[in-house]
């Protein structure tokens, strides 16, 4: 690219300048949220880290996507959504912080910044989890479901993308569940409409952790619901698989004609207890399931005794932040270097760190999906569908510490197939220093 040379027109020479203007305010979202880097995006919202303007905390916002942002019942829905993270107070919920909505009407909901990693994208990595990882995870989301339902909360889309697996400031690893986003409640509560909202939300939820009577839309589907899909879930941990696959219309057919398969045909090991405390949970008929999540956690701990010891053992590096106020600008290079060892490439620290990524394939084809963890070398990112393996490939994403987005050349190193979702290794090729530099400083920032 050619350096910019300034030109000079000779015929204004001899006037006053021009009146320098001030630059432009950010803008606050509810006068006191400054937008960085987007975290994640679903069907019709968006979150992005934020800073709050007085305090300086960092935390997560969510926002109804552009598109959507004026729809009243989608607004009345966020801020339902955070009456139901308020009411579901608790160590294992994801804390709300702040709701309301802006000068032009649109609403917003800050939740607490978690440090760590979705239970999905744990799971791709992975495959299947311990038995003792498994019955942990069960008995704290329990626990989070069981303060939920005591104060009229229905979750309703238990699954492991709602399950966040982070670290605290003490560096030990625990559980939150979030995204309360068509939770039901029992009574809205104060400044929130009292008017029923519409059937848009009551297909809304993945089909394969839905329990029967959602499937069939009931009107008396309640909080069994969310013990169903904690057992679907857990059964997932165990085998890397779901009882029932499909979409909406398959996995009714085959929830409503046929028994999940048993857990110990798929892995061995699974005590019989523990395989049949979850098949209880998967009973068609939510009377015959566990009447409580507190009765199902109590049950998945006598299947192993008391749950002590170390911490999860889910997680890698650490987590930090850090602001950088450069513009990165990332050009390809006309041939990519030799590929590394796979001892190079994991010489780098590694940390999680979730953000929307777009892969542009040599073919053209773009697969998108979002960060999991993240090195000077390299992403880790969770997929819509598979990539092609050893091949070149532009990636999109916003960096730590900043909200511009990137544009870096990779190389596919590998990917994994899941059930319905894909891993894929990116390796940076010739990354500038500046943002290496930026990443390792997140990676090390809070370290050990």
């Amino acid at each position: 690219m050619l350096p910019f040379v300034p030109t000079v027109d000779h015929s204004k020479q001899g006037r006053a300048p021009a009146p320098q203007t001030e630059p432009a305010e950010p803008a606050y979202v509810g006068g006191r949220y400054l937008l960085g880097r987007a975290i994640a995006r679903g069907g019709m919202s968006i979150i992005h880290q934020a800073e709050h303007r007085y305090t300086g905390r960092t935390v997560a916002l969510k926002q109804i996507d552009a598109e959507f942002e004026f729809d009243p019942e989608l607004r009345d829905r966020l801020l339902l959504e955070a009456r139901a993270l308020e009411l579901s107070h608790h160590p294992n919920v994801v804390q709300v912080l702040d709701a309301g909505l802006d000068d032009e009407g649109r609403a917003f909901l800050a939740m607490e910044m978690l440090d760590g990693r979705p239970l999905d994208g744990i799971l791709t990595s992975r495959g299947k989890l311990s038995i003792a990882d498994t019955v942990r995870i069960g008995v704290k989301v329990a626990e989070a479901l069981s303060s939920a339902h005591q104060r009229g909360v229905v979750h309703r889309d238990v699954k492991p993308s709602n399950v966040f697996v982070v670290r605290d400031d003490a560096g030990l690893e625990t559980i939150k569940l979030i995204d309360f986003g068509i939770a039901a409640l029992r009574g809205s509560g104060r400044g929130i409409p009292s008017r029923k909202l519409t059937q848009r939300d009551s297909i809304l939820g993945t089909p394969e952790y839905m329990a029967p009577e959602q499937l069939l839309m009931h009107d008396n589907t309640d909080h069994r619901c969310d013990v169903y899909a904690l057992a679907v879930m857990l059964y997932e941990c165990l085998t890397g698989d779901v009882p029932f696959k499909g979409n909406y219309a398959e996995v009714l057919m085959r929830v409503s004609t046929q028994p999940p398969p048993a857990i110990n045909a798929v892995r061995r090991d699974v005590p019989a207890e523990l395989a049949a405390a979850i098949a209880r949970g998967l009973v068609r008929d939510p009377a015959q399931r566990w009447p409580t999540t507190i009765a199902f956690a109590r049950a998945l701990l006598k299947t192993v005794g008391p749950m002590e010891g170390p911490p999860l053992p889910l997680l890698d590096g650490a987590r930090g932040v850090v602001v950088v106020d450069e513009e990165l600008t990332v050009v390809e290079p006309a041939a990519a270097p030799a590929p590394t060892s796979a001892e190079q490439r994991r010489r780098f620290a590694r940390a999680s760190f979730t953000t929307p990524v777009r892969i542009v394939q040599s073919d053209g084809q773009v697969v998108d999906g979002r960060s999991e963890d993240i090195s000077e070398g390299g992403l880790l990112v969770l997929t819509s569908r598979p990539c092609s393996p050893d091949e070149r490939a532009m990636v999109r994403f916003c960096p730590p510490g900043g909200a511009s987005v990137v544009t870096l050349p990779t190389v596919l190193r590998w990917i994994k197939d899941g059930r319905g979702r894909s891993a894929a290794g990116l390796e940076f090729i010739d990354a500038p220093e500046a943002l290496k530099g930026m990443i390792r400083a997140f990676v090390t920032a809070g370290g050990p």
